[in-house]
């Protein structure tokens, strides 16, 4: 079933227009076209809130977020008919706008209502020349080329100066809801009240620290007017940038907001419920008709993004960058919260934790790497840590975990990421890459894994021969520890799992409990699979076997365990050839196969005794599961 789709729509002034009125310049949709665009809505899926977006709780096939932004006097109305309807909207407004009832877009208003365009134009050359040529007066007091203070300070307040007595009637009343009213509606279950910054300037014109200290002002100033703390921040202008992203999130997220709220063309799809991550939501500036709104709906539609990241446009530069190598897990957590929004397990510090830091085999090593530039990161490789056996022996080693780039970033930042911890570790494992990408591991050893998925059945085939006793488990059993240990020697090159990686991997993986399911012939080990249940499929994540001939035993005693907790499906991942040709030959598995792929540094693992593999490698019996990558099933 696809996931549901929210899309945003920001709406101003809802009403007529009076030319003469500076503050009906205000991007405005007329009420009848309102009206037609709710009812548009309504047909095609239902409004809901920023919270129940986050949720996940009841959304249908669409969804709309209704926000109405600055809040001005004239949204009153459209607020008032949906909150009788019982509809829920959100409001956002800027802490001058509440404050003074005027904000400096609306000086601008006046200002190209009442100013000679030539006088424009002069003053321009005069006062602020390094401007000319860089778009009109209108579009260079919304310029991220220009800071806010240049554009108040040389463009906007002297010439409003020129014309202030010429609005002077119509701006002596305050245009936007006071923060009196803004609280009394506040009270509303069915109203959210977002920040909109203090003073509704470019954001994207300023450097991290400003963004900073404009996030803390406003949501201080916010804190004080409303009495309550804002949940949501909404940029203002919206239009998403990747740096712009970047440099809110870390203030936001220290402040507990929930989201932010921007502006453009897709609708968003939402996967699952949004514990840890900010919710990006993307929003349609909404057009002034009924068709033309159609039309933004229908195409936000059917551009619905997973991250509201891949909106901004994919370039390279090739200015300097700097590899970083870092442990910080709430940095990573913030990039994945833009890389993967959605997968809110990847921005959880607890699944960091377990992931990464807890790794038994990770000693002192940093936990992932990143390309910077500015100190803003825009690509990151993660480092799985593990232990292999290679003929026989134990070495360090990783796999190349989480290798992704956001869309603006330098050329080569993925091979910068790969060929520094290529340079760091002696083995480098990649674990099922998309073959969209298997041209980047040219010269790496190919390791081919097969997916067995088998039928489960109320009756799965009867398989036991005689003396075999098979028995359930929370943790790792002590006395199979041999069994797997020999399992590894026999391999020539595998990850080697101990009890304490067992421990880590599977005893306290904090998805969903693993179970240790042994096969004993005659009292002793036989056989060892670790599995898990989820969404109607039991899927094995480790076996060991002490003999080929107790593959047919394992493999029937995981299928009466599987039916007994009603699955549907096993599903197991491995490399060896006889547990392959049993599962298809007498279970009726259907085999997907794909690769990993290895990398070895001759020169790091001489420093451990061993040589690397070489020609030897398609000989090598390898010992491939699902526990040996960097991901289990989540």
């Amino acid at each position: 079933m696809p996931a549901p789709i929210v899309i945003g729509v920001n709406y101003h002034r809802i009403g007529q227009v009076d030319p003469a009125n500076p503050y009906h310049r205000l991007h405005t949709v007329p009420a009848d076209a309102f009206a037609r665009q709710l009812d548009l809505m309504l047909d095609l899926g239902q409004i809901v809130s920023p919270d129940q977006v986050r949720s996940g709780d009841g959304l249908a096939a669409v969804n709309f977020v209704l926000c109405f932004d600055d809040v001005p006097l004239s949204a009153l109305t459209a607020i008032n008919q949906l909150r009788a309807g019982g509809l829920p909207l959100t409001l956002s407004p800027a802490g001058l706008l509440a404050d003074t009832g005027l904000g400096s877009r609306d000086k601008v208003y006046a200002i190209e209502k009442y100013a000679a365009p030539q006088a424009i134009a002069d003053h321009i050359a005069t006062h602020l020349p390094e401007a000319t040529g860089l778009g009109t007066f209108y579009q260079l007091t919304k310029s991220a080329e220009l800071g806010p203070e240049t554009v108040a300070t040389q463009l906007i307040n002297p010439l409003y100066a020129t014309v202030e007595a010429s609005a002077a009637p119509y701006f002596a009343e305050p245009g936007y809801l006071t923060w009196a009213r803004l609280q009394e509606l506040a009270r509303d279950p069915l109203v959210t009240v977002a920040n909109h910054t203090y003073h509704h300037d470019n954001l994207a014109a300023l450097d991290a620290d400003a963004v900073r200290k404009e996030v803390n002002r406003s949501h201080a100033h916010f804190q004080q007017r409303m009495g309550s703390e804002a949940r949501y921040f909404t940029v203002p202008f919206g239009r998403l940038t990747q740096e712009l992203a970047l440099d809110l999130q870390d203030p936001l997220a220290a402040l507990g907001y929930a989201g932010i709220l921007w502006v453009g063309s897709a609708g968003v799809s939402v996967h699952a419920p949004y514990d840890h991550q900010l919710l990006h939501l993307m929003r349609l500036h909404a057009a002034d008709t009924a068709d033309g709104f159609a039309a933004q709906v229908h195409a936000a539609i059917r551009n619905a993004t997973r991250a509201a990241i891949w909106q901004v446009p994919a370039t390279v530069h090739r200015r300097p960058v700097q590899v970083v190598h870092s442990s910080d897990a709430r940095r990573a957590g913030q990039l994945e919260m833009l890389l993967r929004q959605g997968k809110d397990y990847a921005s959880d510090p607890r699944y960091f934790q377990h992931q990464f830091t807890d790794n038994p085999q990770r000693g002192e090593r940093p936990d992932f790497c990143t390309v910077e530039i500015d100190g803003r990161p825009e690509a990151i490789a993660y480092s799985f840590h593990t232990r292999f056996a290679l003929h026989g022996k134990a070495v360090p080693g990783i796999y190349l975990s989480g290798w992704r780039k956001l869309p603006h970033s330098h050329g080569a930042a993925a091979g910068q990421l790969l060929r520094s911890l290529l340079a760091r570790e002696p083995v480098v494992g990649v674990y099922r890459p998309n073959p969209d990408i298997h041209a980047a591991f040219h010269g790496w050893h190919r390791a081919r894994v097969d997916q067995l998925d088998l039928p489960v059945t109320a009756d799965p085939p009867q398989t036991e021969r005689p003396g075999i006793s098979v028995e359930e488990g929370t943790s790792f059993p002590m006395d199979f520890e041999p069994l797997c240990a020999a399992s590894a020697r026999n391999a020539g090159f595998t990850v080697i799992r101990d009890p304490a990686y067992h421990h880590w991997r599977h005893t306290t993986y904090p998805v969903t409990p693993a179970t240790y399911l042994t096969v004993r012939h005659a009292g002793e080990p036989a056989a060892l699979a670790v599995t898990i249940h989820l969404h109607g499929v039991t899927h094995v994540l480790d076996f060991h076997l002490a003999a080929d001939e107790d593959a047919v035993s394992l493999i029937g005693a995981v299928l009466a365990h599987a039916a007994d907790h009603g699955s549907t499906t096993l599903r197991w991942e491995t490399s060896a050839r006889h547990l392959v040709r049993v599962a298809t030959d007498r279970f009726a598995a259907h085999v997907t196969s794909y690769d990993n792929f290895y990398r070895f540094n001759p020169a790091l693992l001489a420093s451990h005794g061993i040589t690397p593999p070489g020609e030897s490698w398609p000989e090598l019996p390898l010992h491939e599961t699902a526990t040996t990558s960097d991901v289990l099933p989540r």
